[in-house]
């Protein structure tokens, strides 16, 4: 009797083993995904007062690129033609949660100001007025915070960034 219930522990056992070792993994959890909403107010530009939105869906741990504008052709002294991209490029890494959220991100702010002739026989060229900001903030989800301000001496601009971390799944 005694070798018999040995022989269906022991049996039991190796089969547990066995069973468990015919399981599927579980599955991986997925990392958070946050919604990052900037918004960038330049009290100079009327369009721009009451804000432009931008806002993108990052997992945490990733990158997420936006770039919104135009390309503009530049006429050279020769009479060719050289293009710059104008407009908002940001890019932004996330990590952490759900208490804190890390935000570095890189924007990149420009502008063709109108073309200034400095003579009769020399083609115009334009200014591009730009404005870089890197940022590294530590936000709370759901909770707007200004993580830039910039006033500029030389074109008179000013201009505040708001970011917005809320998490989506």
């Amino acid at each position: 009797m005694r070798s018999m219930m040995t022989a269906l522990l022991i049996g039991g056992f190796l089969a547990a083993g066995l069973y468990g070792q015919n399981q599927p993994a579980a599955p991986a959890v997925a990392p958070a995904v946050y919604r990052v909403e900037f918004v960038i107010h330049d009290a100079n530009e009327p369009a721009a007062k009451a804000g432009r939105h931008y806002a993108l869906l990052i997992e945490s741990g990733g990158k997420g690129t936006l770039k919104v504008g135009n390309r503009v052709a530049i006429t050279m002294a020769n009479g060719q033609f050289n293009y710059i991209d104008v407009g908002t490029n940001i890019d932004c890494r996330l990590h952490g949660g759900p208490e804190r959220v890390e935000l570095t991100a890189s924007m990149d702010m420009s502008t063709v100001l109108p073309r200034i002739s400095t003579g009769p026989a020399a083609p115009s060229s334009p200014t591009v007025s730009q404005l870089r900001i890197d940022v590294d903030a530590n936000l709370e989800p759901g909770k707007r915070a200004t993580v830039a301000s910039i006033q500029d001496p030389i074109t008179q601009r000013d201009v505040d960034v708001e970011a917005t971390v809320t998490k989506v799944r």
